[in-house]
This record gives C-alpha cells, sequence and structure tokens, in this order.
C-alpha cells in the first residue's frame, strides 16, 4: 500500500469497522481540510485498539494513514520499535523518501510538533517508555514528562494499538490502563476496540489459544496439541534437530527464521570483517545473534539488528 494506492491489505469485519469509526471520527474533530476553521480548535479524541498478533492491527493503522493522507491531513505513524519502523520503510514506503520519513519513532516528540499534526498513529503501543531518553542526547533534549503524554500533545486524533500480552523490554510500560489515565487527565474522549480474530498462524485460532495456555498468557489449562489441519508442530530434542528441520523446509523454498530467547549476551561484531561470535550457546551447539548493523551482515547470511528477533 503507498499513499492510499495498490491497497496490499483488505481489512475484515472488527477491522473494517474501527477502521471506519477512526476516519468517521477524524473527520468531526479536525473538519473539512479545505476550509480551515477561522478560530482554531483544540477538540481531541483518542483510539485505544487492542488485540494479540496476527489480528490485523497494523493493517488498520496503514489504511487509516493512507485514507487520512489522501484527504490532505498531517500523518504520522510511529511506534517503538526499530525493527518494526524498518519493515515499514521497506516494504510499505517503497522508493517515497517523504512517505518513509512518515514513519518515526515515540520518541521524536519530545518537542511537540508546531502545529499539531492531525493524526499520530501508535502501533506496538505496549513498547511505550516512561520517558523519552536517549544516551547519545544532550540534557535538554530527553524528554521530562511520560512518554504517552509527547504522543497526545502532538496530534489532535491519536491511535493506539497495543498487545497487551507483549512485553520486550523492562523499560517499556505501555498498557491499556497507561493510556487511558493519560487521556482522563487531559479530559479528551476514548474509543477502545477489541480485536479477536486472528489472521496469522494460517487462521488456526486453536492454535493461539494453544500457545497462550501454554505460556501461561491465558487462564487455561495447557493441553495436548490436537492437529487442527491449519499448524503442523513439531517438538525437536535438540538445537541441531531443530535446525535441520528450518534448514530443510528453507531449501524447499519456505521462508524461515530460527529465533532463542531474550536472555543470551550479544557481543558487538569483532574486528574490521564484523565478525560475530557464538553467542547463544546450548551444548555442543553454537550460533551468533544476528549482525549489529546492516554493514555487517557476513555476507548475507545473518540479518541485521533491526531484524533480530528475541
Amino acid at each position: 500500500m503507498s499513499r492510499g494506492e495498490d491497497t496490499v491489505f483488505t481489512l475484515r469485519g472488527a477491522q473494517q469497522q474501527v477502521a471506519e469509526d477512526v476516519l468517521e471520527t477524524a473527520g468531526k474533530v479536525l473538519g473539512d481540510p479545505d476550509r480551515p476553521a477561522l478560530v482554531p480548535d483544540d477538540g481531541q479524541a483518542v483510539f485505544l485498539v487492542t488485540g494479540g498478533a496476527g489480528t490485523g492491527k497494523s493493517a488498520i493503522g496503514l489504511q487509516i494513514k493512507a485514507a487520512l493522507e489522501a484527504q490532505g491531513r498531517t500523518v504520522k505513524y510511529a511506534s517503538g520499535s526499530r525493527a518494526f519502523n524498518g519493515a515499514m520503510q521497506e516494504h510499505v514506503g517503497y522508493g517515497d523518501k517523504e512517505f518513509r520519513e512518515s514513519f518515526t519513532y515515540f520518541s521524536s516528540f519530545v518537542t511537540p510538533p508546531d502545529p499539531r499534526l492531525d493524526v499520530l498513529i501508535c502501533d506496538e503501543a505496549h513498547r511505550l517508555r516512561d520517558r523519552s531518553t536517549n544516551r547519545f542526547w544532550h540534557p535538554e533534549q530527553q524528554g521530562t514528562k511520560p512518554q504517552v503524554d509527547e504522543l497526545l500533545d502532538a496530534s489532535r486524533v491519536t491511535v493506539f494499538f497495543l498487545d497487551e500480552s507483549q512485553s520486550v523490554r523492562p523499560n517499556e510500560v505501555g498498557t491499556a490502563a497507561l493510556i487511558e489515565n493519560a487521556a482522563a487527565r487531559r479530559g479528551a474522549p476514548l474509543v477502545r476496540y477489541r480485536l479477536r480474530e486472528q489472521f496469522r498462524c494460517g487462521g488456526s485460532d486453536g492454535y493461539v489459544r494453544w500457545v497462550r495456555a501454554v505460556l501461561g498468557l491465558s487462564s487455561n489449562h495447557p493441553e495436548t496439541w490436537t492437529p487442527d489441519g491449519l499448524m503442523h508442530i513439531e517438538v525437536a530434542d535438540t538445537p541441531e534437530e531443530l535446525e535441520r528441520i528450518i534448514r530443510t523446509e528453507a531449501r524447499a523454498g519456505a521462508s524461515a527464521r530460527m529465533v532463542a530467547g531474550y536472555c543470551w549476551p550479544w557481543t558487538k561484531p569483532q574486528g574490521p570483517e564484523g565478525r560475530l561470535e557464538a553467542d547463544v550457546r546450548i551444548g555442543d551447539w553454537h550460533r551468533p545473534w544476528n549482525a549489529d548493523s546492516e554493514s555487517f551482515c557476513e555476507n548475507g547470511s545473518a540479518p541485521p539488528s533491526g531484524n533480530r528477533c528475541r
């Protein structure tokens, strides 16, 4: 999808309803873009859309972005993830520099834009930080208020997409309650939606429920997996066996990736050639993390850190 053209994502059911409601409310709050109000209106609206991975949150956000830009609105699409933004810029932004730059980070709004954006779409809002900080910033550049308040200050319509089951880093504080409380403090009406229908994992709701139970993310008791014809599950006894299975599938033409938990060290590339250390070690099986940057990807054999899965 690019500026409302060549649509890749087809919204369904609740997804389409969320998109239509946001666009309708944006029209009411922002008014006619071709006939600006003589007296500026400070009205504000906040949307909070929750749902698990694969429920279409990003698809909705991108469709909203394209539709609003086609209307001439000022729109930014923000996240707290370099990997997420890199994927959006690569697969959605194409070669248009201005369009790529409309994807940004939560930490980009320490100083609010003047004038405020019409709409700010905040994806992966579970990755909100308490404050916008960076060790490379000067003291005066550091955030002094909650990051969620900076985002609300930046636009008149703010849309948060949040997966309440995800948590990546200890300093990430994004929750539904955090956003609801921030909206309440400024008297901004908040509309909440919950997406339930699964569009990833082959559309297998049974698989999603099974994984959530196994990981303790739901109150359901873990049960033996029952094949449903949509997802295939194998249990490997060793990392060597797992790697063999993955490589076999890759050679057969499947896209494949092996990931590890976020509990291993990550050594910086060594030497001028950017040699990767085998930080992930299980018995005699050793493998490195992803490369540190686009520049050191070991002849393409390791993806850059922006794509690093933990």
